[in-house]
């Protein structure tokens, strides 16, 4: 699976800027959706997926360059070291949730270092274990798949407490189950860029309440690509 994503996440951007970047760098349109099936936030989401490092330092090189007069938004740049893909079994109401988290606004002229997403079939996914996670105060976003409409759960923050949340989630949406087409990623950003002007930038995490009680980093945590060092920024 690649290990380099470069996505565009922008309320605006010019037709010359989108036929560049998916005609000659390959990027491909990945929009959210609301849960009614709308429009939402950022209206245009471009992806771009690569295996190599020098890849990677290329595609993020020129699609600033273009960006430049072509969007209004921001370039993210990231390394995934963990994508765990996590086996479907019977929902377990009995397995309370490892943590809680609030918000807060992103501080100016500063950058996220690492977000997770955790990502699900939401039509047929336990709806108990979607309201637990919803109620940890998780931000969800909707991406249409070939198969349905999958629910992300995410959360950003700096790469330390990042890396404690993967961890614990991996464990606990193991042991709830209840979780169909179900994966669970580390995304640490490597390079970014935003638009001048006024741009709407998600908000990070403020505090975690951890529920100390409970061992939530017990359970192994194999990555499916395996774990990797983080690469240099460009």
């Amino acid at each position: 699976m690649p290990r380099f994503h470069i996505h565009i996440d922008a309320s605006w951007l010019t037709q010359e800027f989108e036929q560049y970047v998916t005609n000659h760098l390959g990027f491909y349109r990945t929009d959210f959706v609301g849960p009614d099936g709308g429009r939402a936030e950022p209206l245009n989401h471009l992806t771009l997926k690569l295996d190599q490092a020098s890849s990677y330092r290329l595609a993020f090189t020129r699609v600033v360059e273009a960006a430049a007069t072509g969007i209004t938004g921001y370039i993210e740049g990231e390394y995934l070291p963990h994508d765990f893909q996590i086996t479907p079994q019977p929902f377990d109401p009995e397995v309370s949730v490892p943590f809680t988290v609030t918000m807060q606004p992103l501080p100016p002229d500063t950058f996220r270092q690492s977000e997770f997403h955790i990502a699900m079939c939401a039509e047929r996914s336990d709806p108990r274990l979607l309201l637990k996670l919803q109620q940890m105060g998780l931000l969800t976003i909707y991406v249409p798949k070939p198969w349905g409409i999958s629910i992300i759960f995410t959360a950003q923050g700096n790469r330390k407490e990042i890396a404690q949340m993967v961890s614990s989630l991996h464990a606990f949406v193991g042991r709830s189950g209840g979780a169909v087409e179900c994966s669970i990623k580390e995304e640490r950003i490597v390079n970014w860029w935003i638009s001048p002007g006024h741009v709407s930038i998600p908000p990070v995490i403020h505090k975690i309440s951890w529920h100390t009680d409970i061992d939530w980093h017990a359970a192994p945590c194999v990555p499916a690509m395996g774990d990797q060092s983080t690469p240099k920024a460009v």
